[in-house]
């Protein structure tokens, strides 16, 4: 009996220790062809001395690689596949190397398979610097359920039918590393998924590498499989690249993007958007089962670091059991942080960013209608504010950023949702609501209407109107009107200057400078910016025209969302000792003869100014000094009526007034 016991062990150590070398060997192309023809390989202990060795310097192999060996493929070579399915525990192609299927059909490429003799966890290594697969080719990744820790790298290309991982991995747990760009050209089915025949026991991850794109090329080839909801495991996509799905034009079947997981506890499937790039097609669909509603740890999508959703491409955003529905308890919910935003193109169709800082009792869901040029606007939303408000007491404690892809020409009518748990403790949505929206200085103050009840499933929104966009908030502080402390003017070398002193600009625009010469029809003939802050603030203004006889001067004092009030209205009359004279005021014949004692030698400026103010002819004129006496001709286009003439130069100014027949 000892000597059968003795025997067996040997036997099982000289198994162990043939399929431990079996492990390590690495087959090796010599030339190219078929994967399926010994004479293509040759073999060698290591990678290493498989990449430092020339072709023809290993053993002959008698068999082809399996799942339990490594393979290279060298410079210049290129494999097909051969009709059927292979396997390999790792794979490095060279550059200038080549894998594919040769054919359009599907055909595996299993890595990982792992068996006896193996140490776990398993690293397995996918090294592409040459070419794998190509855009119409079947080749396809499939990891085996041996590994747990798949690392793809390179510098060369990869485009594949599909990416899946089969459920139930002997360890439970496996980690997918891509590092480097992968396109995925199945259609009309899934191209990239950790799921496939999922096990309870499933705990898989998937990290796209910074700089990296995993990309579907097809235009129903779309991303994650939702199968056999029922023994559903815990699947994680990590995206510190880019996932780009924007290829998938469908909006029915096939969706760009099916995120469907179980309702239950436990996050059954998470998309970790960190600090990469999601890019959607024109139809994403995230969802649960349909016995239970979302709740976090569920679906969880959470955009973190910078991260970027972009659903600009999106047409048709189905979450949870709504189709661009309103919220609610059903509904799924990009978790972001202060710095990472979701972006969608808004048209006159009400458009939803659906977003929360905490989307399992929060929901901030912002609402753009652009009645203006459809354009992508992008939203970010944080709970602290860059700028303080004005009363700190009284705002929703959300501070959305939003911002358009071209600037100008969008008309938004914003809808800005919250909970109650999301207020400020002297917040009172029965108060009058504003949206407030920062200038770059200050506040702005946009009166807002409000809806909704303040939960989860029918969230408080405040809705108003703006062409501009910019940094959002929610608050009933109602600002101060501005108030007028003093108007004043004079004349001065025949200008009307004004001045006024204001305070309570949190909400002021700016100021309207309007002249009239009867007090009852005023035209603007300046604008002065206000500043804005509740101290006392001083202006000024001069008129570029010399006052010609007696004029009314008022302020329109104008605030951010559009109110205004006027000033109180002041008189002002040029006083100046006038030696300008006519000939004859009454002017018949076009030919005005201007008369003058005692004037300097120099070049004369000579303006004439209808009743409105406005200057209708200019004259140069030079004069030798002493009595002036000069005939203009004027325009035979000028009306009947009162004209005001008027000299300057040399350090004078003069007027008349003539009527002209």
């Amino acid at each position: 009996m000892k000597k059968i016991f003795t025997l067996f062990l040997l036997s099982f150590f000289t198994a162990f220790l043939f399929n431990a070398a079996n492990a390590q060997t690495v087959y090796a192309t010599l030339a190219s062809g078929n994967w399926s023809d010994a004479a293509t390989w040759e073999t060698y202990n290591t990678f290493a001395a498989a990449l430092a060795a020339a072709p023809g310097s290993g053993t002959a192999a008698t068999t082809v690689p399996s799942g339990t060996h490594n393979v290279v493929i060298r410079n210049g070579h290129t494999i097909s596949m051969n009709g059927a399915n292979r396997g390999c525990k790792g794979i490095i192609i060279n550059a200038g190397g080549k894998l594919w299927a040769n054919e359009a059909t599907d055909r595996r490429l299993q890595i990982g398979a792992g068996g006896t003799g193996f140490t776990y966890p398993l690293v397995d290594t996918v090294q592409v610097d040459g070419t794998l697969g190509g855009p119409s080719d079947g080749c396809y990744i499939e990891v085996g359920t041996n590994a747990q820790l798949v690392k793809i790298w390179g510098t060369g290309t990869v485009d594949l039918s599909r990416f899946r991982c089969p459920g139930g991995n002997s360890g439970g747990t496996m980690t997918i590393d891509v590092d480097i760009n992968m396109n995925f050209w199945k259609s009309a089915n899934y191209a990239i998924s950790l799921v496939y025949n999922p096990a309870a026991t499933d705990v898989y991850t998937m990290n796209i590498k910074p700089g990296r794109t995993v990309a579907t090329k097809s235009v129903d080839g779309y991303f994650h499989n939702s199968q056999n909801l029922g023994t559903y495991g815990k699947y994680t996509y990590n995206i510190q690249g880019t996932l780009d799905l924007s290829a998938n034009t469908q909006t029915a079947n096939n969706l760009s993007t099916t995120l469907i997981a179980p309702a239950g506890t436990g996050s059954a499937l998470t998309v970790n958007v960190d600090g990469g790039t999601f890019k959607a097609g024109a139809g994403v669909k995230m969802d649960t089962s349909t016995t239970g509603p979302v709740s976090s740890g569920v679906l969880d999508f959470n955009v973190t670091n910078g991260g970027i959703v972009d659903l600009s491409a999106t047409t048709y955003l189905r979450v949870g059991k709504t189709t661009n529905g309103a919220g609610g308890a059903n509904d799924v919910f990009f978790g972001v942080d202060a710095t990472s935003s979701v972006k969608r193109n808004v048209d006159a169709t009400d458009t939803r960013f659906y977003i929360g800082i905490n989307t399992a009792t929060s929901m901030n869901n912002c609402r753009i209608a652009n009645s203006g040029t459809p354009d992508v606007h992008t939203v970010k939303l944080k709970s602290t504010f860059d700028n303080a408000p004005a009363d700190p007491n009284k705002v929703v404690n959300r501070q959305w950023t939003i911002a358009e892809a071209v600037a100008g020409g969008s008309v938004d009518t914003l809808r800005l949702g919250w909970v109650v748990a999301d207020q400020a403790a002297g917040f009172d949505p029965a108060s009058t609501i504003y949206i407030m929206r920062w200038t770059g200085s200050a506040w702005e103050y946009l009166p807002a209407s409000i809806s909704g009840t303040g939960t989860i499933d029918d969230p408080y929104q405040a809705k108003a109107v703006t062409t501009n966009v910019g940094i959002f908030g929610v608050t009933t502080f109602t600002p101060v009107p501005m108030k007028l402390l003093s108007f004043n003017g004079a004349v001065r070398n025949g200008r009307a200057n004004l001045s006024w002193a204001t305070a309570n600009q949190q909400n002021a625009s700016h100021f309207v400078v309007e002249e009239s010469k009867d007090g009852v029809r005023y035209n603007a003939i300046g604008s002065v910016n206000a500043t804005e802050n509740s101290a006392v603030n001083n202006y000024s203004f001069v008129n570029t025209s010399v006052l010609v006889g007696q004029s009314y001067f008022r302020i329109k004092m104008m605030d951010k969302d559009g109110q205004y009030q006027y000033s109180n209205v002041i008189v002002l009359k040029n006083n100046t000792k006038n030696n300008l004279t006519v000939a004859s005021a009454l002017v018949a014949d076009r030919n005005v003869n201007l008369l003058m004692n005692d004037l300097s030698a120099g070049t004369y400026q000579v303006v004439f100014v209808n009743a409105a103010g406005q200057i209708v002819q200019k004259n140069t004129v030079g004069h030798a000094g002493g009595y002036f006496n000069n005939n203009i001709v004027l325009n035979g286009t000028l009306n009947s009526g009162v004209y005001f003439v008027r000299m300057t130069g040399n350090g004078i100014q003069q007027q008349t007034e003539i009527l002209v027949k």
